[in-house]
């Protein structure tokens, strides 16, 4: 079991084999009110989501960390997108291709 680390910096493609972690890491301000959605594929089955403090600094920025196991194996995109609740449209997206092999 390996563990993949996804970022905006290294989007990816990812290749994973079944039983695998699949990390993404997006920062995040809570505070304006924005959050990332996390829409999984049917390949991976999510395992986690936590909002962690990324410095400990009055305003700093957060990381959404969410995990996925790779259940099965196929290929489809883990698809995030940055918006306020009530917001229709995000004001950034995250797309990462995950190949599962067997």
């Amino acid at each position: 079991m390996r563990l993949i680390i996804l970022t905006e910096e290294v989007p990816g493609p990812a290749i994973a084999r079944v039983g695998d972690i699949l990390e993404v890491q997006l920062e995040e301000s809570p505070a304006t009110g924005y959050q990332w959605r996390v829409y999984e594929p049917a390949i991976l089955t999510p395992s986690s989501n936590e909002l962690v403090l990324a410095r400990d600094l009055p305003g700093a920025a957060h990381v959404r960390v969410v995990r996925f196991v790779a259940r099965t194996s196929g290929t489809a995109d883990v698809v995030c997108s940055l918006q306020r609740e009530w917001d229709v449209e995000p004001l950034r997206e995250f797309a990462c291709q995950v190949v599962v092999r067997p």
